[in-house]
């Protein structure tokens, strides 16, 4: 009865003593075929050692045949044991066809249970998880130890055609999720009292199969640690993992191989365990733009590499992979084991060289990428950080996700969409979060020197958001690459203003020259150098519209606009674009050889196709300089038309300043037209022939009027006092002078009107030279007519004259009144002709070859001084134009 007290005594001992074991416990559940009760070979000695093993072990063992033999060794067949506790399949844990034990006589008949080898053929080891509680039936079994209850030493195992059984349970049953076949050995370590060194290969078992997957590891009293080698996921289906854990391994899709997995199981039942990631994919809990999102849209992070760690429900992850074109490192913790536990994620982009248009941030709001892509073809290189984040679940959902981050980039090159102006050497920093976007700062310089900021924001991040982008552009040439930068419509306002072409022909002309540039001509400088202001604002709403506003301000601006080609130096003026309509306004104009100027000028962009320039100019003071006959319509034609309002100008001689206004817009047919009007005010003028440098022998003074020129018109208004020119010098016999007229332009025909009135003291002043300015053909008709009549004397006359000034054109119309005489002479067919004094006019008329006829005269008789009254003619001195004419009484 002592003896038996003591047994129960130490078996209590040895009870509280015994540990869980876990996994790993399949390599020591045979040291219990080795307990210390072993004496003798009989029936009746099988019956005890499996009694014992199912003491030791806190389980139920049971066996088909178990042999003890002559060398001490020890033969079990059909092997079973039996947790208690777990009910159903899960609860058998363990069966061998066949084991096999190398011990000695003196461990066995010392119940030390100390054994040299135990041999498993065929075991199957049945892994199982309570799926409420995450209890595993292998904890059920106890560790065994000696009688002084110490951890008795283990022996080597070895396993031929083992499987291990993967599983879950509840309720009584069992649901296989995934089994293995192994191969391998278990060897006691050095100084660790019960402790094993694993090596296991998958192996071949029928039903099994195998990939090469290897396990290693460490087994204690205090726990167990394995090391898994080549895990193939693609073996790994949403089927093969445990229903609690199955939500989120499923929506993580992780494809590829393992190369190393690690497990650690603590005697106390806490387990943790390390995966190793190379070249796999996975998703992550949210889209592109961190929102909520189904499996198959959420954002896939590829050619990951790394570690996942998880212990308890706590799941972090260390990686390194592919999000969208981003190389990027991804740090998480999952806190549970739902889709909808908390998480938080930060991603990471550091010195990614961006190229032309990727997907610049992919979990960015899509409006980020829309707005970052304004800035076209970029290049840079990028370092980005986003974190994304979800809070616990709530009554009415998963915790809302919410994201921040920041984008930095370096060394880029770009160019804005609004306003493609390309730059280098950019850096800029954007942030966002779930209030909304800023980007804090885009800088660059162009090759040109410019230099952009840019900055703006986008409130809410979603759509329907304000927009409000402000690009700052200084120090930026007014050349091809700014107008270039403000579209084919909207530069049509600068390229009008300060036209290329035109300038360069004043330089062949050698009117102006370039800055630096030698020879003839003013220094005169095209363009200049300003800024720019891009601003980009949309409302809110979902069906506002992006407006853009540009302005460009210049301090100083050298303009030639085109259809006024004057040289003009502008200061503080501002270009606007705005919607569908540009303008230009500024402080003050100065023309290059001196003058002011007022300009003001709008286009309208609503009619692609059409020119929608508007334009005028209004100056004053302007020298009456070659400059500004260069800009007078034609003047800068390279093919000279002597009917041009440049060629009529400066065959005119005109000295001094006018003041003049242009407009240029479009006409009714949306063709572009001009209308010029130059004032001239107490002018002086030296006429001279068309083809001759020198001036005429008289001149103009106080000439006053004005022109008015158009696309389709030249009208002329001058008065004047005229007079011959002595030839010592100074101004003789003066006398009046008004000039009309009127020319128009077409393809073919030049219809014109002219009428000019003089009074003048002497006829010999040769008033066709004047009339030559406006109307050559009327010009030469004069010039015949002093020819042939050689006057002489005062006159006041009157000439009309209309037809066609196209070269080689006609002369329809031909009248000269002469109203009054002072000593009048001139040659008709009877002799010499000559009136003291005179009533009423001569009227000559021709048409064609005609030299007209003597309409009606008032004179005196041949040698009488006596005055006769109006119609009465002396016939004493018979006056006849010549064959066809006639003498009107």
């Amino acid at each position: 009865m002592a003896r038996n007290r003591e047994q129960k005594a130490g078996k209590s001992i040895r009870r509280r003593r015994w540990r869980r074991w876990t996994v790993a416990a399949l390599v020591l559940l045979v040291v219990v075929l080795a307990l210390p009760v072993i004496a003798l070979r009989s029936g009746w000695a099988a019956s005890y050692v499996l009694a014992r093993a199912g003491e030791a072990l806190g389980a139920e063992v049971s066996a088909s045949s178990l042999t003890i033999g002559s060398d001490a060794s020890i033969v079990a067949e059909g092997l079973k044991i039996r947790v208690p506790g777990v009910g159903g399949p899960a609860g058998e844990l363990f069966q061998a066809e066949r084991l096999e034990i190398t011990g000695s006589w003196a461990a066995l008949l010392s119940g030390s249970g100390e054994f040299d080898e135990l041999v498993l053929t065929r075991p199957r080891l049945r892994v199982s998880r309570e799926k409420t509680s995450g209890a595993i039936n292998l904890a059920e079994l106890r560790v065994p130890t000696s009688d002084g209850g110490e951890v008795v030493a283990p022996p080597r195992v070895v396993v031929h055609e083992g499987v291990v059984e993967f599983g879950e349970h509840a309720a009584g049953k069992f649901a296989l999720l995934r089994e293995f076949a192994i191969e391998g050995a278990a060897q006691p370590t050095e100084g660790t009292a019960g402790g094993y060194a694993l090596a296991f290969r998958e192996g071949t078992v029928s039903g099994a199969g195998g990939s090469g997957l290897s396990l290693t590891g460490l087994v204690t009293a205090d726990g167990i640690a394995l090391e898994l080698d080549g895990l193939d996921l693609a073996r790994w289906e949403p089927q093969h993992i445990p229903e609690q854990f199955r939500e989120i391994f499923g929506l993580l899709r992780i494809q590829g191989g393992i190369p190393k997995a690690s497990l650690r199981m603590a005697s106390d039942g806490s387990t943790t365990g390390v995966i190793e990631l190379d070249g796999v994919s996975l998703n992550l809990p949210f889209d592109a733009e961190g929102r909520p999102a189904s499996r198959d849209q959420m954002v896939r992070l590829r050619n990951v590499q790394g570690k996942i760690e998880f212990g308890g429900t706590t799941t972090t992850a260390d990686l390194r992979g592919t999000l969208g074109d981003l190389p990027s490192t991804v740090k998480m913790r999952y806190d549970g084991l739902r889709a909808d536990s908390p998480f938080r994620c930060v991603v990471e982009t550091k010195g990614f060289a961006l190229e032309s248009n990727p997907e610049i941030l992919p979990l960015a709001p899509g409006i980020v990428k829309r707005r970052l892509a304004d800035f076209s073809n970029p290049t840079a290189t990028v370092d980005a950080r986003v974190v994304v984040q979800r809070g616990p679940p709530t009554a009415a959902g998963p915790g809302k996700i919410r994201v921040n981050g920041e984008l930095a980039f370096r060394d880029g090159s770009a160019a804005f969409e609004g306003f493609p102006y390309a730059f280098g050497n950019m850096s800029g920093l954007a942030r966002f979060d779930e209030a909304g976007i800023e980007i804090v700062s885009i800088e660059g310089v162009a090759p040109s020197g410019a230099k952009l900021h840019a900055s703006g924001t986008i409130i809410p991040p979603r759509s329907g958001a304000e927009v409000k982008l402000r690009v700052t552009i200084d120090n930026v040439p007014l050349d091809e690459t700014l107008l270039a930068a403000m579209g084919e419509q909207r530069r049509a306002v600068v390229r009008t203003l300060c036209h290329e072409e035109s300038y360069e022909r004043l330089r062949e002309m050698d009117l102006v020259r370039a800055p630096g540039e030698q020879g003839p001509g003013r220094e005169f400088a095209l363009g200049g150098v300003g800024s720019a202001v891009v601003d980009v604002y949309r409302a809110p709403g979902d069906d506002s519209e992006y407006e853009e506003r540009i302005e460009v301000r210049f301090d100083t601006l050298g303009m030639v606009p085109e259809p006024f080609p004057l040289p003009i130096v502008a200061r503080d003026v501002v270009i606007e674009i705005e919607g569908n309509r540009a303008t230009f306004s500024g402080g003050s104009f100065q023309g290059l050889s001196g003058g002011l100027a007022g300009l003001v000028a709008s286009v309208d962009l609503s009619k692609p196709g059409e020119s929608g320039v508007a334009l005028r100019i209004d100056a004053e003071g302007v020298p009456a300089d070659e400059l500004l006959l260069a800009a007078l319509p034609g003047g800068l034609d390279r093919e000279i038309d002597p009917r041009s309002p440049r060629e009529v100008l400066e065959r005119l001689g005109v000295q001094g300043t006018i003041d003049c206004t242009a407009l240029i817009g479009p006409r009714e047919d949306g063709e572009l037209g001009y209308d010029i009007e130059v004032a001239i005010d107490a002018m002086s003028a030296f006429p001279r022939r068309a083809g001759e440098a020198e001036a005429m022998p008289m001149a103009l003074q106080d000439v006053v009027g004005g022109l008015q020129i158009s696309e389709r018109r030249l009208e002329i208004q001058l008065r004047s006092n005229v007079a011959a020119r002595a030839p010592e010098g100074g101004i003789v016999r003066p006398g009046t002078l008004r000039v009309a007229a009127t020319m128009e332009f077409g393809e073919s025909a030049q219809p014109f009107e002219a009428e000019v009135e003089a009074g003048v003291p002497d006829v010999g002043i040769a008033i066709e030279d004047l009339v030559s300015v406006v109307a050559p053909e009327l010009a030469d008709r004069l010039q015949d007519l002093r020819v042939q009549r050689r006057p002489s004397g005062g006159i006041d006359v009157r000439v009309v004259a209309a037809g066609d000034a196209a070269v080689g054109g006609r002369l329809d119309r031909l009248d000269v009144e002469v109203r009054e005489c002072d000593g009048l002479q001139f040659d008709a067919e009877a002799g010499r002709f000559g009136i003291t004094g005179s009533e009423g006019a001569i009227t000559l008329s021709a048409a064609g070859r005609r030299r007209g006829e003597v309409r009606r005269v008032v004179g005196p008789d041949r040698g009488s001084t006596v005055t006769r009254p109006a119609g009465c003619w002396s016939p004493a001195w018979p006056l006849s134009p010549g064959p066809g004419g006639r003498v009107m009484r």
